[in-house]
């Protein structure tokens, strides 16, 4: 050989030189600084797979750049889930809720919590239209998403 690395080697060396250059990042020995989504689904009672897959993509957008800014002492792994949607009226207002929930483990896969959020977005119901159910989802997603990384950083910070 003559030291170039083969086509299946280069992504399994990419990898180590970023979690070389991760580590060597940190300035403290032991640090990780990983928090990482493990599994992500919809398990809200939609029937559609191609709508379960684009709540589960919405649901990452928000997730994965957030907890990649959460700055862990160990690894820590989550398995998170759309559990709820409901759309509920009060005559004057619509709501639209979601809950997520997530379980925390380490970086073995021993589970070492479970936290959940939720979120409502609510319209005025002379303004709702059945045409847009899939941007009040999506807002409401997001706003839980935003909340669940609340939770999770709360987790890491007074767990490490």
């Amino acid at each position: 050989m003559n030291g170039a690395l083969t086509e299946p080697a280069m992504p399994r060396a990419v990898t180590i030189l970023l979690a070389l250059a991760a580590m060597a990042g940190t300035g403290s020995a032991g640090r990780t600084h990983v928090v990482t989504i493990m599994s992500a689904s919809d398990a809200s009672g939609q029937t559609d797979p191609s709508v379960r897959q684009h709540h589960v993509a919405a649901m990452r957008r928000v997730l994965e750049p957030a907890l990649a800014a959460i700055d862990a002492r160990d690894a820590r792994q989550l398995d998170v889930s759309i559990v709820r949607f409901e759309l509920r009226s009060d005559g004057g207002k619509v709501y639209m809720s979601s809950e997520l929930r997530a379980v925390i483990s380490d970086a073995n896969g021993r589970m070492l919590t479970m936290v959940k959020a939720s979120a409502t977005v609510e319209v005025p119901a002379s303004r709702y239209r059945p045409s847009r159910l899939s941007e009040l989802r999506d807002q409401a997603l997001a706003d839980a998403s935003s909340g669940l990384v609340d939770s999770v950083r709360a987790h890491v910070l007074t767990a490490s």
